[in-house]
């Protein structure tokens, strides 16, 4: 005999209601996104907002230090170029080629002129064929040149003293 107590296979088993479970907690200590993925209302703790705030502007602000860098090391690299040409060198940018920018500053992050003279004349002294030629001087006398100028009128020169004279008198 069966009790009334006991289920009888006939009968449905009483079912609770489920309930589902509690999401896992964020604690301040863990990592969180930066963004809410439903794009709905940031649901995250203040912390964490500020956090993800704080990491996009260190991005951000990493990015444009990288940037003015580049602009930087831009500047030097001509300022490096020309004191090497006023040393001597043909080409400035020659110097690069064997000397890093940073062997050419100070101690202070800025060009070292005399670095750069130094180096550039030890280069020069390394490879004589790096230096600027001096410019080739005319060997036409001034006499040779031609004669007459442009015509104050627009037409063509070659007009001497004698018909300058005639313009004027008129």
């Amino acid at each position: 005999m069966t009790t009334p107590d006991t289920p009888d296979a006939t009968t449905e088993p009483a079912t609770e209601p489920t309930v589902a479970p509690d999401p896992p907690e964020q604690h301040d200590d863990q990592p969180a996104d930066d963004t809410p993925d439903d794009g709905g209302e940031d649901t995250r703790p203040r912390a964490a907002r500020d956090a993800a705030r704080y990491r996009t502007q260190l991005r951000e602000t990493e990015t444009e230090r990288d940037r003015l860098a580049t602009v930087v090391a831009g500047y030097q690299t001509t300022e490096v170029e020309a004191l090497a040409t006023d040393a001597g060198l043909a080409h400035g940018s020659d110097l690069l080629l064997v000397h890093g920018l940073d062997e050419l500053r100070d101690d202070a992050g800025k060009v070292d002129p005399a670095k750069v003279t130094a180096a550039a004349e030890a280069l020069l002294s390394e490879r004589p064929h790096w230096r600027a030629r001096p410019a080739a001087a005319t060997r036409r006398p001034v006499e040779a040149m031609p004669r007459g100028g442009s015509d104050p009128d627009g037409g063509p020169g070659g007009a001497d003293w004698s018909e300058v004279v005639r313009r004027a008198i008129g």
